[in-house]
């Protein structure tokens, strides 16, 4: 029995590149079965409590997270890199919070919130048997290490994330495209479930969904051409047409041609639910209460404005 569940989704709090509503994606992967949902906007968590709210209503485990900025030293327009952290618990989300918070503090090129990766490093030493670490889709620190620099590079980038992190996760995308480099995504593929099995790391599979439903894609791209005011296309689609909340039977489809890598991730899919222990007994037992007033709320109203105009006519006799 498949245990797929999406580790790598964007809501419409990705400014400008999502446009779910946390509530839709919930409802959409509940339905289909699926026994959890992590959330990974670009550098925020803005829409991780609503993910636990909804996921809570719907009976699966909720995984917020974030899609996290990378860049190796911190210098001016440097190329940024993706990975997904996910929080397993409390803890690991409250620290989730503080690494994005302390991101949006650096200077901001191209509006990114930005860590170096000596600062993630770190951040595992601190926190990683609380989150969850992804290497990253396309634009992860993997493969775009291994595409610049070749395998020995990359090898000693996924050391130094496996050392830190003891949840890292190779990340496994197929979305059937041809890139730049003239890599495809079965090329890739193929790559990283070697690297895998040479360092003995687990993989999973993951869709970079942006909007909820296949046919979402046409009104995804106008809100692109909109938002960045540019019709050129090349710069700012996506290229084919998979980047929606996929259904497990889609998935599974999708990797027939590579069944190890989708066997192999059930198992991932399995121990990371196992892991997950989040609970916010804050949230789950709050309540809305409206305190008490000694008086009216027009009473009060009237009595500040008098003050207040009392205020200002005592001040404008001064001068």
């Amino acid at each position: 029995m498949t245990a797929f569940f999406h580790l790598h989704a964007h809501s419409r709090y990705s400014t400008l590149d999502g446009m779910s509503p946390v509530a839709q994606m919930v409802e959409i992967v509940a339905k289909d079965g699926q026994p959890g949902l992590a959330l990974t906007d670009h550098g925020l968590m803005s829409g991780s409590l609503e993910l636990y709210k909804e996921c809570k209503k719907h009976g699966i485990r909720p995984f917020p997270g974030i899609e996290a900025y990378l860049v190796k030293t911190l210098e001016k327009e440097e190329q940024r890199y993706h990975c997904g952290l996910l929080a397993l618990n409390l803890e690991g989300y409250r620290a989730l919070v503080k690494l994005s918070s302390f991101s949006h503090g650096k200077d901001h090129f191209y509006r990114k919130p930005r860590i170096s990766l000596p600062e993630l490093l770190e951040f595992g030493r601190q926190h990683g048997r609380d989150v969850v670490l992804l290497s990253g889709c396309y634009f992860g620190i993997v493969i775009q290490t291994f595409l610049d620099a070749g395998e020995s590079v990359a090898g000693d980038v996924v050391r130094k994330l496996a050392k830190c992190f003891p949840h890292f996760y190779i990340e496994i995308q197929m979305h059937n495209t041809v890139h730049r480099d003239g890599s495809t995504d079965w090329d890739l593929a193929n790559w990283l479930l070697a690297l895998a099995h040479m360092y003995g790391l687990p993989i999973v599979v993951t869709q970079d969904a942006h909007y909820a439903m296949r046919e979402d894609k046409p009104a995804h791209e106008m809100m692109k051409k909109l938002g960045y005011m540019s019709s050129d296309e090349s710069e700012i689609l996506f290229p084919g047409n998979s980047y929606h909340l996929a259904t497990t039977g889609w998935m599974e489809h999708q990797y027939q041609g590579q069944i190890e890598a989708w066997e192999e991730a059930q198992g991932s899919f399995r121990r990371i639910l196992l892991e997950n222990s989040l609970e916010m007994p804050a949230l789950d037992n709050y309540k809305f209460h409206v305190p008490r007033l000694s008086k009216l709320p027009n009473t009060m109203l009237r009595e500040e404005a008098e003050k207040g105009l009392a205020w200002r006519k005592a001040t404008e006799q001064k001068y």
